[in-house]
């Protein structure tokens, strides 16, 4: 019997594992629940050509070495992508939320000739934030009568997180003895015989950022936001360029789950959320890492396959309209119109998963 469970195990897919996971989370929640008749108004009044226009791919106007170097390039800016629960400290600093604040360091970098390389990353530190990413990581504050000193700011752990996530990627690459994330990423395309699922499952281990795994009740949940989306950038990006890019099983990855999606999901009805856990969003608090916080992400998952499912069954004008293809359309109305631009969002600050 137990090697019977091994084999299952073995056999089943980490996209599989993903599903099987938030399904179960989705079970149990006792804070986020999805109302289906929200989901079927939602699908009826979707315009199919605004729903194609807003999940069109999306490039950045710079000139690369080599298809490595771009890939390098979406890889670092997929790991990095971060930060969503410093939206508020971040606008008041800078002006800017979290995607755009990474962006602005990446495309920096770039522009300047400065390699984005395993020795970078693992010499990466916290006095290069601020250079790089325009952020403060302390403020001066009085102490004690006439006594001013620097101490760390609302933003400090962000800039922890991404020294970390940078310094312990760039120790990875070199124990595989890859120059960049992008030659690791070439290389374990080419393994994969353009499988997602087999792609995202050879990166989670070697990556600790790229392992997303909660926590709900006990039990683990395998979220993976960021590789799934790297999965989806490098499909969309170079998959007409070269077929190791063109996964056959795309389709099945899930939506890339942060605090955008459950937002606009919550601000269309779709999600339901307790009266305490709604009003601490609305509040702006900070919601830590806990079952709660896993609900949200797991459960607005589950309601985007819903969603999809439905789209295939209702809408002949919609038939690619995958999850992935949702994610986007969902993340570009977040970012494009203002009532859901405006809309609160959950911030949990202890994480680099998203």
């Amino acid at each position: 019997l137990h090697l019977i469970q091994r084999h299952h195990m073995e056999s089943t897919t980490i996209i599989q594992k993903i599903r099987q996971d938030i399904k179960r989370v989705q079970e149990s929640a006792d804070h986020v629940t999805i109302a289906s008749d929200a989901i079927e108004s939602f699908v009826a009044t979707l315009d199919a050509d605004e729903a194609k226009k807003l999940s069109s791919v999306v490039g950045f106007p710079l000139k690369f070495s080599s298809v490595e170097d771009e890939v390098n390039f979406w890889a670092v800016l997929d790991i990095l992508n971060f930060g969503s629960g410093f939206r508020v400290p971040l606008h008041k600093a800078t002006g800017k939320g979290a995607y755009e604040t990474i962006c602005f360091g990446l495309l920096g970098m770039h522009i300047t000739g400065q390699k984005l390389d395993a020795q970078f990353m693992v010499n990466f530190n916290l006095h290069q934030i601020q250079p790089f990413f325009g952020f403060p990581v302390s403020e001066e504050k009085e102490v004690r009568p006439a006594l001013r000193m620097d101490v760390p700011n609302d933003l400090r752990p962000l800039a922890d997180h991404i020294v970390k996530v940078l310094n312990q990627t760039g120790l990875a690459l070199m124990n595989h003895a890859c120059a960049s994330l992008g030659q690791f990423v070439t290389k374990t395309l080419k393994e994969s015989n353009r499988n997602a699922a087999t792609f995202v499952q050879k990166m989670i281990k070697v990556f600790p950022a790229f392992n997303d795994v909660a926590s709900h009740k006990g039990s683990e949940v395998h979220i993976m936001k960021k590789i799934q989306l790297l999965a989806a950038d490098l499909y969309r990006r170079f998959r007409t360029e070269d077929p190791m890019f063109d996964f056959t099983d795309i389709h099945e990855l899930t939506v890339f789950a942060d605090n955008v999606v459950p937002a606009m999901l919550r601000k269309l009805g779709i999600l339901r959320f307790s009266d305490s856990l709604a009003s601490e969003i609305d509040q702006e608090k900070v919601i830590p890492t806990s079952d709660r916080e896993t609900e949200i992400r797991a459960v607005s998952m589950v309601a985007c396959d819903r969603i999809v499912e439905y789209i295939k069954e209702k809408r002949s004008d919609l038939v690619d309209f995958d999850a992935m293809r949702l994610d986007y359309y969902l993340w570009t109305l977040g970012k494009k119109d203002d009532a859901f631009r405006q809309f609160p969002r959950h911030a949990t600050r202890d994480t680099y998963f998203y």
